[in-house]
């Protein structure tokens, strides 16, 4: 028997190209027209809370413990930035990010920007994650409630798979 090479995903697509023209069009579009507020959003990796060890040092200046121990608690990150101004909105939940998770804060933000921004249209920058994929039909359900129930028209914006790093909340 011989061993064969099992098929690794190709980085970069013949559609690549086009998807980035698209979203720069989309993106310019919305920076330009009133009414229209771009948001950025991601989720991020486990942060583990506790006297933990980074090399014996930590964030706040004191002593860590020699060893890691178990975490006083898990938090994810989740967050939206506005790239036309660079606001930024954060939140941690103590559970996996769920797209139930996402359009609640995204909810609980549309009143403020509907008074501060005057919007009509909501184009969201997202890159190919799990948590809402276009595939998912949970966040795609609770995209169109929102819609509906903000009046608020939204145009998501995906990024190629594995070019995440250009979702401008990356760099948040």
């Amino acid at each position: 028997m011989k061993k064969v090479r099992k098929c690794l995903p190709l980085k970069k697509i013949s559609e690549t190209d086009d998807i980035f023209n698209e979203i720069h069009r989309l993106n310019k579009e919305a920076d330009e027209n009133d009414g229209v507020l771009r948001i950025s959003l991601d989720t991020k990796a486990t942060v583990l809370i506790g006297m933990l060890s980074r090399g014996g040092h930590n964030r706040q200046g004191t002593n860590a413990c020699d060893h890691d121990f178990q975490a006083d608690a898990k938090l994810v990150p989740f967050g939206i930035l506005l790239p036309h101004n660079g606001k930024s909105h954060l939140w941690f939940s103590e559970s996996k990010v769920t797209a139930d998770f996402m359009i609640d804060q995204i909810a609980a933000m549309i009143p403020r920007w509907k008074s501060d921004y005057d919007i009509h249209t909501l184009v969201i920058n997202v890159d190919n994650g799990p948590e809402y994929s276009g595939r998912r039909t949970q966040w795609l359900k609770r995209m169109v409630e929102l819609s509906d129930a903000n009046q608020v028209s939204i145009q998501l914006a995906y990024y190629p798979p594995y070019h995440s790093k250009y979702n401008p909340v990356e760099r948040l």
